[in-house]
């Protein structure tokens, strides 16, 4: 897992040529999966991992556009 994570690091960090910008995403994916998971467990939702997940990458992808553009 930390070998993944710190592949993902370096590749971002080499498309951003910065290390603020990458360690802004790598963030928000943590705090993705905790929205995610305090919204499933508000709404007494059955947890799908595929639903989940989606809903995980919609939400880094919306803070994504929201900071870079």
């Amino acid at each position: 897992m930390l070998t993944a994570i710190g592949l993902m690091l370096l590749v971002l960090v080499g498309l951003f040529n910065s290390l603020g910008k990458p360690l802004i995403i790598l963030s928000e994916i943590v705090f993705s999966i905790v929205g995610v998971l305090i919204g499933v467990s508000v709404f007494k939702m059955d947890m799908s991992i595929v639903m989940t997940g989606i809903g995980i990458i919609a939400l880094v992808v919306l803070w994504c556009v929201m900071v870079f553009y």
